[in-house]
C-alpha cells in the first residue's frame, strides 16, 4: 500500500521520457499546454547548485526592491542561500538538523 502510494506522489510531479525522469512542466496557457504535451525539456541539474540558488534568491529580490544591494542585504541573502542549501542537501547525514538550522547566523543575525 505505501509503495503504491510512493508510485502515485512521483507521478504527481515527475513523467517518464526517454527512460528519463524529469519535472512535469506546467504550461501558462493552452497553447502552451499542447505544445508542452508533445515535447517535454528535462530539467538538467546544475553544476553548481549553490550558485543557481543564489541566482534564482538574487533576482526575485531584485524584483521585489528597487534600492540598491546594501553590504549587509548581500550578506544576508549569502547566509539565506547557505541555510537553504544545508536544508535541501539530498544525503540525510549532511542535512542540516533543525537545531543546527535555528542556530545558523541567518536565523541568529537581526
Amino acid at each position: 500500500m505505501l509503495q503504491k502510494a510512493e508510485e502515485q506522489n512521483r507521478l504527481q510531479f515527475f513523467e517518464l521520457i526517454d527512460d528519463r525522469w524529469t519535472i512535469k512542466q506546467r504550461p501558462t496557457d493552452a497553447a502552451a499546454s499542447s505544445a508542452a504535451a508533445r515535447s517535454s525539456t528535462p530539467i538538467v541539474p546544475s553544476d553548481n547548485p549553490i550558485a543557481s540558488l543564489k541566482d534564482v534568491v538574487e533576482k526575485e529580490a531584485s524584483k521585489k526592491k528597487k534600492t540598491t544591494a546594501t553590504e549587509q542585504s548581500a550578506r544576508q541573502y549569502n547566509l539565506f542561500v547557505d541555510l537553504i542549501y544545508k536544508m535541501l542537501s539530498f544525503r540525510p547525514t549532511e542535512r542540516v538538523s533543525p537545531m543546527d538550522a535555528l542556530a545558523h547566523p541567518f536565523m541568529s543575525e537581526k
